[in-house]
């Protein structure tokens, strides 16, 4: 009992300090890419991830696009677009809630021509959300050593990424309050200042 108690302590523990430095890194980043990169990496050590994707959220095209990627054959899913509710990040859009699949495979990404990188044995896609919101979605695909995602992981992982969504708005509002300040917003034409 007492092991068991210490185990769940030293869990805890690395919880805070995996929550504590997505918050610390995204928080001094004003580049949306780097704020998913430096979060992922934290979340891909702590829970063990074979590969994740990220997907931003078009919400005037209704679309999710493959903006960040890593793991093997990951890569060619760059750029790809997902309508909601289409395949699992588009159903945990939708929903704004976490999606588990266990076996999925690449049919789990909602299209049939999409690379076949390797057979998922489970895939967690988790919204983003940031001022209630919809900024994104994270699919993180197997766990290396834990075997299949568990409802547990999917709230560690929304807990994890909750001050990166924060982060990424904030970011993109800079970046669209500075395009907006050189440009027009409804002609898109260069002001005259």
């Amino acid at each position: 009992r007492l092991r068991r108690e210490s185990v769940a302590a030293r869990d805890a523990g690395a919880r805070m300090q995996a929550h504590a430095a997505i918050v610390r890194l995204s928080g001094n980043e004003l580049d949306p890419r780097r704020i998913v990169d430096v979060a992922m990496d934290r979340v891909r050590e702590f829970l063990n991830l074979r590969a994740w994707l990220f997907l931003l959220s078009d919400p005037e095209q209704g679309l999710l696009t493959v903006e960040r990627t890593c793991g093997e054959g990951m890569g060619a899913m760059k750029g790809r677009r997902f309508g909601m509710g289409e395949g699992v990040a588009g159903r945990a859009a939708q929903r704004r809630q976490p999606i588990l699949l266990d076996d999925a495979g690449a049919s789990a990404f909602g299209a049939a021509d999409l690379p076949k990188p390797m057979p998922a044995r489970s895939v967690l896609a988790v919204p983003l959300l940031s001022r209630g919101r919809l900024i994104g979605v994270v699919v993180a695909v197997d766990r290396l050593k834990a075997g299949h995602f568990t409802n547990q992981d999917a709230r560690l992982l929304s807990l994890l990424l909750e001050p990166a969504a924060v982060a990424i708005d904030n970011a993109m509002l800079l970046r669209k309050s500075e395009e907006l300040s050189i440009t027009d917003d409804l002609t898109k034409l260069y002001n005259s200042r």
